[in-house]
């Protein structure tokens, strides 16, 4: 929370959250995964999840559990982090990864954008090997 400017995580042990125990799934962080969206639905912006709100399709993130006493994997965490990347950057995350991750490794090719400028992707598929409807969801 000292580093974050735009939103700060609500919990009352959060001031305990760091970024290695939010990179370790310790955080005590709510949300622990994302069903995504299907290709032509609203898409939210980082704060709409950050606080469960519409159009967003799961709830707050919050630090509920004690910070690093558990594993307890989170999604919910690593928005957090998205946002602390973005409000130390200055920058869109999209941009600051690209700049600092994809390019330097050759992946010209690959986007953190939502919806991906290009429809030249991968079609998901469910546990039983069907294919989504819409190929994709949005994360």
């Amino acid at each position: 929370n000292e580093q974050l400017h735009s939103w700060v995580l609500p919990g009352e042990r959060s001031d305990e959250v760091t970024p290695r125990l939010l990179l370790a799934h310790r955080g005590g962080t709510t949300v622990s995964g994302f069903p995504g969206y299907a290709p032509g639905t609203p898409l939210p912006d980082l704060k709409q999840i950050l606080d469960g709100s519409p159009p967003a399709n799961t709830g707050p993130v919050r630090q509920v559990w004690a910070p690093g006493e558990a594993f307890r994997y989170s999604g919910g965490g690593t928005m957090v982090l998205q946002q602390l990347v973005e409000d130390v950057a200055g920058r869109p995350f999209t941009t600051v990864a690209a700049e600092l991750v994809l390019m330097p490794c050759g992946m010209v090719g690959s986007t953190f954008r939502q919806p991906p400028a290009t429809t030249d992707l991968a079609v998901a598929h469910d546990a039983a090997g069907q294919a989504l409807p819409g190929k994709f969801r949005l994360y």
